[in-house]
Formats: structure tokens, sequence, C-alpha cells
């Protein structure tokens, strides 16, 4: 079938129980040729320097030499959830509990990796949020209760090996790598598509070296937990979201930006069908507002535990994508954000979002380039 027949049925399958597959969109040797020459470079750069200040780092502060700064571990787990662009998605409610109004974010077939690094799932991961500090309150872990510490790997966990990679997934739907398309716009496609291929065929390939070399443990069900991930369900329906709104900055940029996104994709780039509005929302900016919250949310990543005797290992490989593989990337020679776009698209989207939230709308890229 063409890629538009595919194409049409992707909402259903992403909101329903089809598995969602990353990397899977054909490009050109040139393209990928180009890409590799021009975002490979910065990439390994990026991971590389950063993981080596990470061991030095967890080496000095065994040795007590250095101190992570202070965490206060459930307000950074209640804005991993309630300031995110796909935790939120999680969103299961709200109740009222002794005068406080209390959000509930529920995974069910929660995947999660042994501390020999076999995957295993959970029925059920539950974290209860004080909507007005956006601090937890509780978290279980099938009906048994966890600590505030373990928790914060979790959402961490989930966060970069099962709720972004659906963003990525998504966003090979809105692109357009053939045929007639503006060379501005089908550069951002080249670009997303090759990182969906970094992400989706080479991360666990690179894991397997750090782990070879010494860098981590052994990881070798993090495939699984991928394929676990797409393959038990797609985004939950997320209408509810709504009452988020004025309890969560993130929640109300994202839906006041996403009705322009959708009235000027329709002005500039609505014809042929090639093209999916949601899917390129979702590829460009809620996929770097991701990176960007969870950068912000979780400063430090020696905050994450490695030395908890259950879910340690989840922890070193949280540290890991921390520190290589969430910032934007240095050395770049093309841009990559709405702010510096040149195309009238992104140009009329920055200035509506600048209006909403001005350092949100400065984070949102135009393509997957980290």
């Amino acid at each position: 079938k063409s890629r538009s027949d595919v194409g049409c049925r992707y909402h259903q399958d992403m909101l329903g129980k089809a598995p969602i597959i990353i990397d899977h969109v054909y490009m050109s040797f040139s393209s990928f040729l180009s890409a590799h020459y021009l975002i490979a470079p910065s990439g390994v750069w990026k991971w590389f320097w950063g993981i080596a200040e990470l061991l030095v780092r967890q080496r000095l502060h065994r040795m007590q030499w250095i101190t992570p700064p202070p965490c206060e571990t459930d307000l950074v787990v209640g804005k991993m959830l309630l300031e995110s662009a796909s935790e939120v998605m999680y969103y299961d409610g709200q109740f009222e509990q002794e005068s406080q109004l209390v959000a509930r974010f529920r995974w069910t077939q929660f995947s999660l990796l042994s501390m020999e690094g076999n995957f295993y799932a959970a029925d059920l991961f539950a974290v209860d949020v004080d909507l007005n500090s956006k601090r937890m309150l509780s978290a279980t872990l099938d009906s048994e209760s966890i600590t505030a510490s373990d928790a914060l790997t979790l959402v961490c966990f989930h966060t970069f090996f099962c709720g972004h990679p659906k963003i990525h997934a998504f966003a090979t739907w809105g692109v357009k790598l053939e045929g007639s398309v503006n060379s501005y716009i089908g550069q951002c496609g080249w670009v997303t598509n090759f990182y969906n291929y970094l992400g989706g065929t080479c991360f666990a390939r690179l894991m397997h070296l750090f782990h070879v070399v010494g860098v981590c443990r052994n990881l070798r069900g993090i495939n699984l937990v991928f394929a676990h991930g797409t393959e038990h369900g797609g985004i939950p329906k997320h209408g509810p979201l709504r009452e988020l709104q004025r309890h969560s900055e993130v929640v109300d940029f994202v839906v006041k930006v996403r009705r322009h996104f959708l009235r000027t994709f329709e002005k500039y780039l609505g014809f042929g069908g090639d093209i999916d509005a949601e899917a390129m929302f979702v590829g460009t900016v809620l996929h770097s507002l991701d990176h960007e919250l969870w950068s912000v949310h979780l400063a430090d990543a020696l905050w994450l535990d490695v030395d908890s005797p259950r879910f340690g290992v989840m922890a070193e490989i949280g540290r890991l994508v921390k520190v290589g593989f969430t910032d934007d990337l240095s050395g770049l020679l093309f841009n990559v954000k709405f702010k510096n776009a040149h195309h009238p698209f992104f140009q009329e989207i920055y200035a509506k979002a600048c209006k909403v939230n001005r350092s949100l709308a400065d984070a949102m890229d135009i393509c997957i380039a980290k």
C-alpha cells in the first residue's frame, strides 16, 4: 500500500492497540549520507563528553568530594508529570482528598528492567499529585507503595523509553521525503527521519557498547522495553487533559498553540495529504518541549538513585540519557528552532506561541534533532 493509504489509519493505530514503529520510513542514500555528516558528529560529541563528565562526577560523588544540588524529589516527580509533553497524557482524572485537589496518573503494563537488565512488566503504576503544590503525594507499583526517589526513576524511565518514543513514532507521519516538497520542509523531514533511525535502530547497540567498555551494567532487555511500550496500546485517550489547563503551564500552552498550528498548517501545507498536521505538531512542538521540560525538571543526573536495590539499573540508564541525549546539539550547520526559521509557516506559529508563553515558544524545534 502507499504511504497515504497507511497514513490515513495512523490516528486509529496510535490511540488503539496497533504496534508503533519508530524507524520505518525510507530515505534516499544521499539524504542518509548527508545526515550522517551533518548530524552524527554533533550527536557523538554531545553524548561522549556528557557521559565522560558524568563518570567523573559519579566517581567524585562516591568519594564524597562533591554533592549534587538539593532535590525536592516529590516536587520533581510532580513537575515531570504535570509539566510534561508525554507523561501528562497518562492523566486519569482528579478528586478531592482531605481538602486537597489531587490528580491521578496511571500506567498499565508498565515496562521495567530488573537489576540483571532483563525486561519485565508491572500491571499498574499509579502516582497521585497535589494540583496546588504540584508535589507527589503517593506512588504505587502493583499496589505496593514506593518512595518518591523510586517513583522519580520510574517516571523518567517511562518518559525516556516508552512515552517519548511514541512521539518519535507519531513524527514519521509529519514529514515528506519524496515528491514535490518545499526544500526547507524537506530538510526538516530527513533530519527527523535520520534521528528516528538513531533512536529506533542505533540506541540499543550503543547501550551494548557502553556495557562492553564498562560505562554501565548490562541492559540486554532495553529492546524489549521499546517493543513492549509500542505493542501495548498507543497514546491514551486524553480529552480530559483540558481539566489541567489552569494547573499546568504546559497543557495550557499546548492546547492554545495546537489550534493555531492546525489553522496555519492548512494555510501553508494543507495540500496533497502527504503530511499529517497532528503528526507534524507532535514531532515538532511536543517533541522539543518534552526534551526541554525533562531537562529543566531533572536538573542533575545524580538525582536518579543508582543504588536503589530494585530500580538501580533503570536509574543508571536514565542518567546516561539525561547527560547525553537530552539537550540541544552544538555545531549544527542548519537551524532547528522555530524562532530562527525562515519559512512563514514556522514564523507565524512562533509569533502566536510567544503571546502564550515566550520561554516555551523559544524551546520549540522545527524537526527532531536531539
